[in-house]
């Protein structure tokens, strides 16, 4: 193997399946643990046979796949990855093989159940679905490659910001800073993010056209979808405590502090909100629906309050989001409504808000 590419696979692929390791190992109990192999075979043979319903696996290997490009886009900018910047010095042909190669070992996962789909249709000639199959194998792997390939391949003083001129014209109140921070310097974050929820949102709506309406699948789509907006969260909370840290010497109370983050959490999750309400899949009752958007809300109050316990490495906070999400589909599961789970986390946040804003100190390292 070419040293570029042991170099790669080392920085980049070992550690994503390394901070992953919950999930896949949640993923492999759920389906090599409770499911035989009759019961894969059939539904696979299913999936094939009906290649309209592939749209929902595809969902959920978009949803992977914007995963992995979360992982990437900030691994690569890490310091001990500095040295990647060299990349640009490499042959053009090494450098192609090299991002593909790459990018193939980080969706080996869906590669290998894309096969496993084809090798079922073969035999019954359904040739339709192995087309699709083929193409989205292609389409994600050529997307993610091209954009593992642009971002090894940009030299630091060759990237550029998207200037908002909006921003220049008007006197910015304090709750605009990070969002003007975040559409300038962290677009391409900001716009997975949305997409990613927006999707998920989508796909679990759409279950609804076939079976009959139950509000923890719901709850449990909008838990998966809000809890996407971890790494902006992660980004707010270094941009409040570490650029913003001169703001806690300024004379405001907990509440106007709440007030302000409040507003601008609210902005930030718009898209999800405007989704949610667009593809509802029945006439939604107002308690159920207030309390599945005040569930969200609290998802990323939660998620933001959990950071300031102590200043955490992105990497090792998602084993802490991955037990929330554990205790939340347990919670789900057992019918607690999303208004009681929004209520309940609302004031887990804030309470830690209280002990731990005036104390939390965010270090550079």
């Amino acid at each position: 193997m070419i040293p570029i590419f042991k170099v790669i696979n080392r920085c980049i692929v070992v550690e994503f399946y390394k901070q992953n390791a919950a999930f896949f190992g949640l993923i492999f109990l759920v389906f090599f643990g409770f499911i035989k192999a009759s019961e894969h075979i059939a539904i696979g043979s299913f999936l094939v046979a009906n290649s309209s319903t592939l749209a929902y696996l595809y969902i959920l290997w978009m949803a992977y796949a914007i995963k992995v490009i979360l992982f990437i886009l900030p691994a690569i900018n890490k310091e001990e990855n500095h040295f990647l910047e060299s990349f640009y010095l490499l042959p053009f042909k090494i450098k192609i093989v090299a991002a593909s190669f790459a990018t193939f070992l980080l969706l080996l996962p869906i590669v290998a159940y894309a096969s496993f789909l084809i090798l079922l249709a073969i035999p019954e000639t359904f040739y339709l679905s192995i087309t699709l199959l083929v193409l989205s194998i292609f389409t994600i792997t050529g997307a993610i490659s091209y954009l593992l390939l642009v971002k090894l391949n940009s030299l630091p003083h060759e990237k550029s910001f998207v200037q908002i001129k909006l921003f220049n014209r008007i006197s910015k109140p304090s709750f605009l800073f990070f969002l003007e921070h975040i559409a300038r310097k962290e677009i391409v974050l900001l716009i997975l993010s949305k997409l990613y929820a927006g999707a998920l949102i989508i796909g679990t709506s759409l279950l609804y056209q076939t079976d009959q309406f139950d509000l923890r699948l719901l709850t449990t789509g909008v838990l998966l979808a809000f809890v996407g907006n971890v790494a902006i969260i992660y980004k707010y909370v270094w941009f409040q405590y570490h650029q913003m840290a001169f703001a806690g010497n300024l004379p405001q109370s907990l509440f106007q502090l709440l007030i302000r983050q409040t507003i601008t959490f609210s902005i930030l999750l718009i898209p999800e909100f405007i989704v949610l309400l667009r593809y509802y899949p029945i006439e939604p009752k107002l308690v159920d629906l207030m309390g599945i958007v005040l569930f969200g809300f609290s998802l990323f109050t939660l998620i933001y309050g959990l950071l300031l316990i102590k200043q955490i490495e992105l990497s090792q906070f998602m084993a802490t989001i991955f037990w929330v999400v554990v205790l939340s589909t347990f919670l789900i599961l057992f019918s607690i409504h999303p208004l009681i789970l929004a209520i309940l986390y609302l004031f887990i946040s804030v309470s830690i808000i209280y002990f731990r804003h005036y104390r939390f100190e965010y270090i550079e390292k």
